[in-house]
């Protein structure tokens, strides 16, 4: 079990379809990110637990 704390980030949708893969490797490393579009909350991206 992953105990470390995870951090949140406010992410919008644009810039992470241009930094897709920056942000795939910071989820890999523990970071959690909601994902914004016009300002309303559309997902979240957090790490998979295995």
């Amino acid at each position: 079990m992953n105990t470390k704390p995870r951090q949140s980030n406010i992410l919008g949708f644009k810039e992470l379809r241009e930094n897709a893969d920056k942000y795939i490797k910071a989820v890999l490393n523990g970071r959690t990110f909601t994902v914004v579009r016009r300002s309303k909350p559309i997902f979240k991206m957090v790490p998979v637990d295995e």
